[in-house]
């Protein structure tokens, strides 16, 4: 198999794995007695977990081994995801939160960096690589849809806790996959390798150098804001259809993030163009929780659902093909987790937003509106505010 192909298997078995619960999450928290607040409160476990932890573990995918990286968080997401099977309190939620999100910390970062690495060894250029990255988050949306419906489904046969066990059984096909077909290949040369701490200090060389990957950086996390939407959108389709209906919605959602991405595969931009398509994305999100928040009807909140699906699926690709085109091999998985802990801790803020501004109220859809307008409105802000201050030339 080419590099593309493993790291476009990896990511579509990962996804799975990670969706396979997401129609049912919100849910299944409920049922096991958690309010709104609480769920948020188990995601911040989540997110801190994966913070802490993604900065020493893409150090590691960089000194030791990016194939070792992928395969430890493969495993441990694996064990999160059976043990979340039987969680039945708060504590044992955030337990296997925790565990989840170390294990996503393992591998973010140390995919792409094993990618672009197997491919420049081959000689492929920069738009090469969007276009991959482009692929992979269309397929990522597609993956969602079959996963996302399969959860639906098993949740809707045998019950709530039912997806867990999908998930783990997902992860457990990545982890084979991973261990059979990762290469040296996209691993650092011998001769390139540095020590954890020299990785380290590579990358922060670069974030106070580089002034446009310092604004790449802050947009990252910016972005995040919009994970409001990750815990809300149940109880606001819920006042639309019934639960088996959420899987339709599901399929929507992954129809936007498709086309987000799908659409930009093929096109040739400068880096000036990337960085103005980047705001465009980040905009729509905003814009998209902003009409969501306003409309009553379901034909209207679909099409906004769609307009900040369509951010989100072009966001997170177009800087990432940024930040790998601009930074070296040898701590290339160490900046990369470097980005996901901003990325993480944007989505950090966003459910810690969720928290306060859903406290004490109902776990139905004006609580999503109530929510969804206060943030979008400030991620528009932020987001017009990073418009102005762009790099003109998209170099440093």
């Amino acid at each position: 198999m080419t590099p593309e192909r493993i790291y476009l298997t990896f990511v579509a078995l990962h996804a799975m794995a990670f969706i396979a619960e997401a129609t049912s999450y919100s849910p299944f928290m409920n049922m096991i007695g958690m309010t709104v607040p609480q769920m948020e409160v188990a995601n911040l476990a989540f997110i801190l977990a994966t913070t802490l932890a993604e900065v020493p573990t893409g150090m590691l995918a960089d000194s030791r081994s990016r194939r070792w990286s992928l395969c430890m968080g493969a495993g441990i997401s694996m064990a999160g995801f059976l043990a979340y099977g039987f969680a039945n309190t708060f504590a044992f939620a955030i337990l296997c939160e925790s565990m989840i999100g170390i294990g996503l910390a393992f591998v973010s970062g140390a995919a792409q960096a094993w990618v672009v690495d197997a491919m420049g060894a081959q000689g492929h250029t920069n738009h090469d690589r969007r276009r991959l990255f482009l692929e992979a988050a269309a397929l990522r949306a597609v993956a969602s849809v079959v996963a996302g419906s399969l959860g639906a489904f098993v949740a809707h046969l045998f019950g709530l806790r039912a997806p867990w066990f999908v998930s783990a059984t997902l992860m457990l096909a990545t982890l084979l996959f991973t261990a059979r077909f990762f290469g040296r290949e996209g691993e650092v040369n011998g001769d390139e390798r540095l020590s954890e701490f020299e990785a380290l200090r590579e990358s922060a060389r670069m974030a106070r150098g580089d002034g446009a990957l310092r604004w790449v950086l802050v947009l990252t996390g910016v972005a995040g804001l919009g994970a409001t939407f990750n815990h809300l959108w149940q109880p606001y389709f819920l006042a639309h259809t019934t639960q088996s209906g959420l899987g339709g919605v599901w399929f929507l959602i992954s129809f936007g993030l498709f086309l987000g991405s799908f659409g930009l595969r093929r096109i040739h931009v400068s880096p000036r163009t990337e960085i103005l398509l980047a705001t465009a994305a980040t905009a729509c999100i905003a814009i998209g929780l902003l009409g969501m928040a306003l409309v009553m009807s379901l034909p209207m909140a679909i099409i906004w659902l769609i307009v900040h699906e369509l951010g989100r699926g072009a966001v997170q690709p177009l800087t990432e093909t940024y930040v790998q085109e601009r930074i070296g091999s040898a701590y290339r998985a160490t900046f990369g987790s470097l980005q996901s802990l901003i990325r993480e801790a944007g989505i950090g803020v966003a459910f810690l937003l969720t928290a306060i501004f859903s406290l004490g109220l109902p776990f139905e859809a004006s609580t999503s509106r109530s929510v969804w307008m206060t943030v979008g409105s400030v991620l528009f802000a932020l987001t017009f505010v990073l418009f102005l201050f762009r790099p003109k030339n998209g170099a440093s």
